[in-house]
């Protein structure tokens, strides 16, 4: 039976549930569990995803990470975990703060000869909404491809990322394109699991 605790905190509200590392369930049952108490951060370690890829039978994924502390500290994690669950890291790219629509092309080139599912963390949400324009051009947002996206803490932008940023202001006709671009992109909020 998982331990399961709901905290409510003037600023967000989150979930800590122990499922440990039980293959579908830990991971459905942390779906579940943010749509059932509506809360913005579901705590809990990095082995259910990686249960989820090996349910699905996936053998390798690509990292796209910004070149920085923290996403960083979570693409280790997230590739000792896959290491642990036999799933090859075929590619890592580790991109700067700011990119070109350029650079963004050719590492989503370099990328996609190597791995169809993607683990991304980039500050930059404009950066992130063009690396998903971009892979929406050359193909890379049919059913083949998937897009999870990781952060250690949520965030509103992880809700609806299709939509007008500071940076990158855009049109309804852009934005309708723009979330088309999204629709193979996920996101999760990792947090240290304390309770264990």
């Amino acid at each position: 039976m998982p331990l399961t605790a709901v905290m409510q905190l003037h600023i967000f509200s989150l979930v800590y549930q122990g499922n440990g590392c039980e293959p579908i369930q830990g991971f459905d049952n942390i779906v579940n569990l943010k749509v059932k108490y509506e809360v913005d951060a579901v705590v809990g370690g990095l082995c259910s995803p990686v249960s989820f890829v090996q349910h699905y039978g996936w053998k390798s994924v690509g990292l796209i990470t910004e070149d920085n502390f923290i996403c960083e500290y979570g693409a280790r994690g997230i590739d000792a975990k896959l290491k642990e669950g036999n799933i090859t890291v075929a590619e890592w790219a580790r991109v700067p703060t700011k990119l070109s629509d350029k650079m963004i092309t050719e590492y989503l080139e370099r990328l996609r000869r190597r791995a169809r599912i993607f683990a991304i963390c980039h500050d930059n949400k404009t950066v992130l909404q063009r690396i998903m324009e971009i892979a929406d051009h050359l193909g890379m947002t049919t059913n083949d491809y998937l897009y999870i996206y990781y952060s250690l803490i949520p965030n509103k932008f992880m809700r609806e990322p299709w939509k007008s940023t500071t940076d990158f202001p855009a049109t309804k006709d852009e934005i309708a394109l723009r979330r088309n671009a999204f629709r193979v992109f996920r996101s999760l909020s990792f947090a240290l699991n304390v309770f264990e």
